[in-house]
């Protein structure tokens, strides 16, 4: 079978750029791979599923006027401090319909949280502006697109009467990411490694590959728990095992 093992760069630059070059690449030369491993850290524990997701980046107008009357202008930071409100809501009423394990769904239960909000210009000043950021995690059952304008609508009237422009981040959402746990590559893998298949709670840039490979699996030395925070680091144990499984594979 044709293999590849592939790391790629500037995850955070937005939309996940280097795994889109190296879909883009592929495409482009018409090639399908027959298996492909995405170098992530997974405790090197072969992952065959891992949730989807999109982010919405919102701007809320409204309207300025002196802070001594109020009752002039719209606040588009209170307008905002609704929007958190109901997104948190929101979250709640996805842990309530189908909890952390529930069954048939094998990556559990979806999630929604606001992880940014910036907004006002000057004490004495109602704000006319403000802006946030919301992030859907999806698991296998759930259509991005329609979580899309789910949340579109629940921001836009929980900002009423101010306005939300509210805009796909990059352009992408990305459905979950699922590879049947009984695939070869799968069992490879976890021969190799001697560490059971699972799914994680992330994402990775497996999100960008579909279509291009018979069978994706995310395989890697680390855990999620040591990535995106101020001091990062893998296990030299983990780090020497992933590459000798990594070697074995492609020997195979």
């Amino acid at each position: 079978p044709t293999v590849e093992l592939v790391g790629t760069v500037s995850e955070e630059a937005g939309g996940l750029a280097g795994a889109c070059a190296y879909r883009d690449r592929l495409t482009a030369r018409r090639e399908r791979l027959d298996q492909l491993v995405v170098a992530e850290p997974t405790g090197c524990a072969p992952v065959h599923g891992h949730k989807g997701g999109l982010g919405l980046e919102i701007v809320i107008a409204g309207r300025a006027a002196h802070s001594s009357k109020p009752h002039l202008g719209v606040n588009a930071v209170a307008a905002a401090a609704r929007v958190v409100v109901a997104v948190e809501a929101e979250q709640e009423r996805l842990r309530a319909a189908h909890g952390d394990g529930d069954v048939g769904r094998v990556l559990g239960c979806g999630t929604v949280s606001t992880t940014e909000i910036a907004g006002g210009r000057a004490r004495n000043v109602i704000p006319d502006r403000c802006e946030l950021f919301v992030g859907r995690r999806t698991v296998d059952g759930e259509d991005p697109d329609e979580e899309l304008r789910r949340l579109t609508g629940l921001v836009r009237d929980a900002a009423a009467p101010a306005t939300a422009d509210v805009r796909l981040a990059n352009g992408l959402s990305s459905a979950a990411f699922d590879q049947p746990p009984d695939s070869e590559l799968v069992a490879t893998l976890a021969e190799l490694s001697g560490r059971a298949p699972t799914v994680a709670d992330y994402g990775s840039n497996a999100l960008r590959y579909a279509g291009i490979a018979k069978e994706i699996v995310v395989f890697g030395p680390g855990s999620i728990d040591q990535a995106h925070g101020d001091v990062e680091w893998v296990d030299i144990d983990q780090l020497e095992l992933a590459a000798d499984v990594y070697r074995r594979l492609l020997r195979r």
